[in-house]
């Protein structure tokens, strides 16, 4: 079995090559002058998203794995977000559907906006950000295309988050970014607004490990999923993951809150949480992991950086 990963320079796309090991043997990166290539596998390549698919796509592929994006939810550059995300996923959804390749495709619970209600069938017209509505769509062709009938799964990711967040930057999760800070500095810091209650922002938080096992799951799997939200449907409140990570990490509680920039509340998701029951009627028996072992892990893990 031949998987193609895009997006291998990226967090997630790193935890999938550890995860699945030699099994991957394809990489592609988004063209990036500086970026660093793994030295261990078959072949790899570096594309500009505009060049034709079919003029280096290998020919011997089974699945490919999409997880490479623009993630930065502040950008304001459209060019960058149409044709890294947008018409190089199209052109890679169709070229899977000629070839009827199985693919696996990383969409975002962005597109959800505010919404109170986060169902895979529910209209919607309002993303808050340019990354969200690459993300919409995207989705949006995926769901025109459902009819051709080959195998895809859109997972629309919540709050992602492992030990191996540091390239992300100011994108990292809350929970790399307070643990970090908490082991580092000693303090956290939320940002706060005026009308919402100090704290109260709340994440569908996933473990990292947890989407690494149902790729694999899938891959072993392969149909037409569609569109399926990939989320716990717990959402957990900014000052509880705070509160958690000093405890874990026995330093005493120190939060320090900041007043959010009007520009930045603008096009920032306060509240997420996964409507499960797409997700359970395909996979009944998946459990995730549970918020406070996914914390106790990566502090672990950047425990050991540190040291």
């Amino acid at each position: 079995m031949k998987i193609l990963l895009t997006g291998s320079n990226g967090f997630i796309g790193g935890e999938i090559q550890k995860y699945f090991g030699k099994n991957i043997t394809y990489l592609l990166n988004k063209f990036d002058d500086k970026l660093m290539l793994s030295n261990n596998l078959d072949r790899q390549y570096i594309f500009s998203p505009l060049d034709s698919i079919e003029s280096w796509i290998p020919n011997d592929i089974d699945i490919v794995l999409n997880f490479g994006a623009i993630t930065d939810t502040l950008s304001k550059n459209k060019k960058n977000f149409n044709d890294f995300n947008y018409i190089f996923t199209i052109n890679l959804i169709k070229y899977c559907a000629k070839k009827n390749i199985f693919l696996i495709h990383a969409s975002s619970a962005s597109v959800y906006g505010n919404n109170k209600v986060m169902n895979e069938n529910q209209k919607l017209n309002y993303p808050i950000n340019l990354y969200a509505k690459s993300k919409l769509m995207i989705d949006q062709n995926i769901t025109d295309l459902y009819s051709l009938n080959f195998p895809i799964i859109s997972l629309r990711l919540f709050n992602i988050y492992g030990s191996t967040e540091l390239k992300k930057g100011s994108m990292a999760s809350i929970i790399w970014r307070f643990s970090n800070d908490i082991l580092e500095k000693k303090y956290c810091s939320i940002f706060t607004i005026e009308e919402k209650l100090i704290g109260s922002q709340s994440r569908d938080f996933v473990y990292v490990q947890d989407l690494c096992r149902i790729i694999e799951y899938v891959t072993q799997h392969p149909k037409n999923y569609g569109i399926i939200n990939f989320g716990t449907g717990i959402s957990t409140q900014f000052r509880s993951i705070a509160t958690q990570i000093f405890e874990f990490a026995r330093v005493p509680k120190n939060i320090k809150y900041i007043e959010m920039p009007t520009d930045f509340f603008q096009h920032y998701q306060w509240y997420t949480a996964s409507d499960r029951a797409k997700f359970n009627k395909y996979f009944p028996h998946f459990e995730f992991t549970s918020i406070s072992h996914g914390i106790q892990s990566v502090l672990f893990d950047l425990k050991k950086v540190n040291d």
